[in-house]
């Protein structure tokens, strides 16, 4: 699967139809949280022109919000250690798009995963493989409990038996996309 920006990424989280393992559930736990002040800021993927703003939200949390969509496009973001690893828990507090309630009702919002392999000088994260996954899964249906849906898959584990999983594949060759790299923006 071809290198996909962090923007496309954050678009298929939106809508739900992309091919990203979503979550229902957090992939971490207070414990877990950390805060690194160099995330704080603007970034830019070189090859498509995308803009995201990392601001601070609280004392360990953190709003990412797409400049490209005016602003409108917002999550909620944790960054967190597991097994020596960072990552960043994703998710969407808005979609960016004008709803009516109907609609609204029926979007279940959820939480995606990015491990990060770098901030500064160079914000380096890489999604957790839709394809890889799903081949461990029709493998072994019971190594995570998910379901598939229009071809999605639907973690629905606990973050417990979700961390437990990380762990136990975090090492394990294509678990992970290729990484991507934002570079710092700066502001006029």
């Amino acid at each position: 699967m071809k290198k996909k920006p962090l923007f496309a990424v954050l678009a298929a989280l939106v809508i739900l139809g992309g091919c990203i393992p979503v979550s229902l559930n957090s992939f971490y736990s207070d414990k877990d949280i950390t805060f690194d002040p160099a995330l704080v800021g603007q970034w830019g993927e070189k090859d498509d022109g995308s803009k995201v703003s990392f601001q601070q939200a609280g004392a360990n949390a953190y709003w990412l919000i797409d400049l490209k969509a005016d602003s409108t496009l917002k999550f909620d973001v944790h960054l967190f250690t597991l097994g020596g690893k960072r990552f960043l828990d994703l998710y969407p507090k808005s979609t960016g798009v004008v709803m009516n309630d109907l609609l609204e009702m029926h979007l279940i919002r959820a939480h995606t995963l990015l491990r990060v392999d770098q901030i500064t000088p160079t914000l380096i994260t890489a999604s957790l493989s839709e394809k890889w996954l799903k081949e461990l899964l029709t493998k072994d249906p019971k190594a995570l409990p998910h379901v598939v849906t229009n071809d999605q898959i639907v973690l629905t584990a606990t973050t417990a038996e979700l961390q437990a999983f990380l762990l136990k594949y975090l090492a394990t060759e294509g678990a992970f996309e290729k990484p991507s790299e934002m570079n710092r923006v700066e502001t006029k």
